[in-house]
């Protein structure tokens, strides 16, 4: 009775595999040889319950690990459970509209059923020449390494919004037709403080009106000249006077906003000091010369002036570095005392120098100078002339010893 038994469920699973070879053989009369054959596509046909009954040699081999034997079993063993419902979906829309060709992207099983790699698929449904149905047709392929350089794209791209962000000063970024496709934190305060929708659209549009017929000559020159323009503007709104340079890239243009609002007001305050301290300079016999901390002269008396034209052959002028205008002597001395004056020591020292066959002497100062809030703004050379006194104090010292020699002559006698 058992052998019976045994030699009937061994009749039956025979007839079951021939059924199931002879169904994929007559599927597979309906399908294109390269698809058959293909070594890239993996191609597979289910019932309308979603069961296996025809697969390619690509897809047997992709997913072997699984089972040696797809066919009558159910589709949903091939794909991440997250994805069965996105399944499920797409071939309902084949039956909504059945000459329809629905994309889904699914997760399939890799080497073993914890990992998952991506695939895209085109599901379709299969007809005969009766145009009867004989399955869904679902074609796919790996696009794993699009999905990976998706998400390392996106990472980097967050990463650069963070970094973006964490700037200290403002950034735009905009392409060819001034479309905005970037900015940070700093610039949305600076420009666009209350407005979402900003990306896509032309700064011209999103900008305030005031501030486009600013800008939009100079965007349009550093578009068609590719040079960087760096210029300087008020802004109002926030009160804030604003360095803004402009870069054209390969994309348009990338724009930098930096708030330069207190080396200005330290500029109108420097200003303003140096029209008072010129007047009483002016009205001094003393030279003087007001150096910033980058050793640029800002400004410089009329007896600074002569005295570097009677004594050096050199002309005064602001903005230009202070040591080149110094002999190499009265360079050494600045290149000590000017770096002290710095940190806000004051200091005086002597200077000798023989000019045409004369002996003179100098007293030459180094002051730090501030403004009204106590910040250091830079510093007063300040250049006398001693050689009268020096002179006197020669001559006394020569009577001095010539009354020494008497009174000690006097005494031995």
């Amino acid at each position: 009775m058992i052998l019976a038994l045994s030699s009937l469920a061994f009749y039956l699973l025979i007839v079951y595999a021939v059924e199931n070879y002879m169904q994929e053989l007559y599927i597979e009369k309906y399908l294109p040889s390269f698809l058959v054959n293909s070594k890239t596509y993996a191609v597979v046909v289910t019932d309308l319950e979603g069961f296996y009954t025809y697969v390619n040699s690509y897809f047997f081999d992709k997913f072997s690990f699984i089972t040696n034997h797809f066919i009558g079993l159910h589709s949903f063993l091939t794909i991440n459970p997250k994805d069965h419902e996105a399944c499920l979906h797409s071939v309902q829309q084949c039956f909504v509209n059945s000459n329809a060709v629905v994309k889904v992207a699914l997760r399939k099983p890799e080497n073993h059923l914890n990992d998952f790699y991506w695939t895209s698929w085109e599901f379709s449904l299969l007809k005969d020449e009766n145009q009867d149905i004989l399955g869904v047709l679902c074609i796919g392929h790996d696009i794993t390494e699009t999905e990976l350089a998706s998400k390392r794209a996106l990472e980097f791209s967050q990463k650069v919004e963070t970094i973006l962000d964490k700037m200290s000063d403002g950034f735009i970024q905009l392409d060819q037709e001034l479309k905005l496709l970037k900015t940070n934190k700093v610039a949305r305060d600076i420009f666009f403080p209350n407005q979402i929708e900003i990306y896509g659209n032309c700064i011209l549009d999103i900008l305030n009106k005031d501030l486009v017929s600013k800008y939009l000559a100079q965007f349009k020159n550093a578009l068609h000249s590719n040079i960087s323009l760096a210029f300087e503007d008020f802004h109002e709104e926030t009160n804030h006077w604003l360095n803004i340079v402009i870069h054209p890239t390969s994309e348009g243009l990338s724009v930098f906003i930096r708030d330069v609002s207190q080396e200005k007001i330290s500029q109108i305050e420097l200003s303003k000091s140096e029209y008072k301290l010129k007047a009483i300079l002016d009205s001094t016999t003393d030279g003087n010369l007001l150096i910033n901390p980058e050793m640029k002269i800002i400004s410089f008396n009329k007896t600074a002036l002569n005295d570097f034209h009677f004594y050096y052959n050199s002309e005064l002028k602001e903005q230009l570095d202070v040591r080149t205008f110094l002999p190499e002597e009265n360079r050494k001395l600045f290149d000590i005392y000017f770096p002290l004056a710095l940190k806000g020591q004051k200091s005086t020292v002597e200077l000798e120098k023989e000019i045409d066959g004369k002996k003179l002497w100098f007293e030459v100062s180094y002051l730090p100078v501030y403004n009204a809030n106590s910040q250091l703004i830079g510093v007063s050379k300040n250049t006398r002339d001693i050689t009268v006194r020096k002179l006197e104090e020669i001559k006394i010292i020569k009577q001095m010893k010539l009354l020494g020699l008497l009174l000690g002559s006097n005494l031995m006698n």
